[in-house]
């Protein structure tokens, strides 16, 4: 079964990315899955007078469609996420190959 990590880090050099790719590329080794992010907009889009706090980068997460082509599996982290060493096998725990699992960051942040 082939398994991806997949996150955008698109823009400016932020610090952040730097901690957050390191702690996925060692996540994704120890997991057995392949680490792909990425750099540019595949999607790219202009947003003028935005309503909330929207971001091109919104759409470049339908990129996981084309990921799926050659990947039975794929995992979305935003790249302002440090995976801890010790975190479980996600794919592991959430098995079901007809399921999409979504954590709803929505109930625990103000909107």
């Amino acid at each position: 079964m082939k398994k991806a990590i997949f996150t955008l880090a698109i823009g400016d050099e932020n610090p952040m990315y730097r901690a957050a790719l390191l702690s996925f590329e060692q996540y994704a080794q120890k997991v057995g899955a392949d680490l792909i992010v990425s750099k540019e907009f595949h999607y790219p889009i202009t947003i003028t007078d935005p309503q909330h706090t929207a971001s091109p980068a919104w759409t470049e997460k339908l990129y996981i469609k084309e990921i799926l082509k050659q990947y039975d599996r794929v995992l979305y982290v935003d790249a302002d996420i440090i995976i801890q060493p010790d975190a479980e096998n996600i794919f592991e725990v959430y098995d079901d190959l007809n399921t999409v699992y979504l954590f709803n960051e929505g109930e625990h942040l103000a909107r």
